[in-house]
């Protein structure tokens, strides 16, 4: 192919440009790359947990998963239902709780359904559970939700967000 301006001033300074300019491009597209990789080592990636249908568990295992969600950052948005020990997920500092979820509420209880605990380790379990959530929630279940022994006390996410959780 016959190009009409090689061995000019001209075509030496258009083809100079073009190379500089691929050269620039990959340069740029390089630096790009790497800002991204310094930005993001160490950064844990945010998990996102739904909470659509949990009837909740043992606590000392529900500890655990905060625990662990906590370290990790995790959000966490219950929209669904969300009963017992998983309440205490409510605590967490990137929980969310959305308007049309149900939550179920009742105090500690043995492994046994409808087997009181004795009343020194009602009282510290209730407040195992109460310390993870917001004050008015909190007052709420230490006055009334947590001498549920036998069923749930249910209420709305828009309840449960008016009594201070953080909606989604």
């Amino acid at each position: 192919m016959f190009n009409l301006m090689e061995g000019t001033r001209l075509g030496a300074t258009v083809t100079a440009f073009a190379k500089a300019k691929v050269a620039t491009n990959r340069f740029a597209k390089g630096l790009c790359t790497l800002a991204l990789v310094f930005l993001t080592i160490g950064q844990p990636l945010s998990a996102r947990t739904v909470i659509d249908n949990d009837p909740g568990g043992p606590i000392e295992q529900r500890l655990q998963q905060i625990k662990r969600l906590r370290s990790e950052g995790a959000k966490v948005e219950i929209r669904g239902f969300c009963a017992s020990s998983c309440t205490m997920l409510i605590g967490l500092p990137n929980a969310c709780v959305r308007p049309g979820s149900r939550l179920g509420f009742h105090g500690p209880s043995s492994a046994i359904y409808g087997l009181g605990l004795p009343p020194d380790e009602f009282d510290y379990w209730s407040r195992i559970m109460a310390n993870h959530y917001p004050n008015r929630m909190r007052s709420w279940f230490m006055s009334s939700a947590r001498n549920e022994l036998l069923g749930l006390h249910t209420i709305s996410g828009r309840d449960a967000i008016k009594m201070g959780a953080r909606p989604c």
